[in-house]
């Protein structure tokens, strides 16, 4: 199943706000990875088509023990 803790209409909301280009990488971070896929599925879908999740999200980030500035 989906998370269910994501605000869509306030998230799509957000990204009309901001006025990425569509043509601009997005990255999607969670803590465990699972939202950002569900994130990132919905900005394609909305035309943002290089949306990525970051696999495995901060929990797995923090398993590679990278600083997220040194990146």
């Amino acid at each position: 199943g989906q998370p269910k803790d994501i605000d869509v209409k306030g998230f799509i909301t957000m990204i009309n706000k901001l006025h990425h280009g569509r043509d601009h990488l997005l990255l999607c971070i969670c803590t465990s990875g699972r939202r950002s896929l569900v994130v990132a599925d919905l900005l394609r879908q909305m035309g943002y088509p290089n949306s990525l999740s970051v696999a495995g999200g901060f929990q797995a980030w923090k398993k590679l023990q990278v600083p997220p500035a040194a990146a």
